[in-house]
């Protein structure tokens, strides 16, 4: 947010880069697993709430936020701290519920310090395709073949052919960082058109 707000010019790129740099503080100082957060942080104290999960969407979500305050701002500290924090990611940890299940494809939905791994995993194309993206970027012991992997839900009627299944957030989380528009998968996939 302190990105676009610069870039629209709603508050200077200096009150941009300090606020982005205090998140970047607090995030450094949160307890993550393998560098995945919690869904739900108190707001005063910074501490896990509501007893909740690591969760790989929204820690996705905001490694795509970080993402877009390191290309927007420019900056060299966000840059490094950045790119520190998304190199301690290990997605494929995430993949194999910590190498129990060591030929699994799909990234777990998260982990409990109660329960251990979730039992889902994002195994359908709903909005987890940035996450995918990023696995696929930022880690390389994670296989190509998670992508083909995914199951995609193909819908047909009035002459179009949709991904459909999950929520609206299929079309628009994902989309809200990157541009999909003129691309295809290698499986031909148009994420734009869909």
């Amino acid at each position: 947010a302190f990105t676009v707000g610069s870039a629209r010019g709603w508050m200077t790129r200096s009150e941009a880069i300090r606020r982005t740099n205090l998140v970047l503080t607090t995030l450094e100082k949160q307890y993550h697993y393998a560098g995945w957060f919690y869904h739900w942080l108190n707001n005063e104290t910074g501490a896990r709430e509501w007893n909740s999960e690591i969760s790989t969407i929204d820690s996705g979500l905001l490694f795509n936020g970080m993402i877009v305050a390191r290309q927007g701002l420019k900056d060299a500290t966000i840059s490094r701290r950045v790119d520190a924090i998304l190199k301690s990611v290990d997605f494929r940890n995430m993949m194999t519920d910590g190498g129990a299940a060591p030929d699994r494809l799909w990234i777990s939905m998260g982990w409990k310090p109660e329960e251990g791994y979730l039992k889902h995993q994002w195994d359908h194309m709903y909005e987890n395709l940035s996450l995918s993206i990023l696995a696929l970027g930022l880690d390389a012991k994670v296989p190509e073949a998670s992508w083909d992997a995914l199951i995609r839900e193909i819908r047909r009627g009035d002459g179009y052919e949709v991904i459909t299944g999950g929520t609206l957030f299929m079309h628009q989380m994902s989309h809200g960082y990157i541009d999909f528009a003129g691309r295809r998968d290698r499986l031909g996939f148009d994420y734009w058109v869909d």
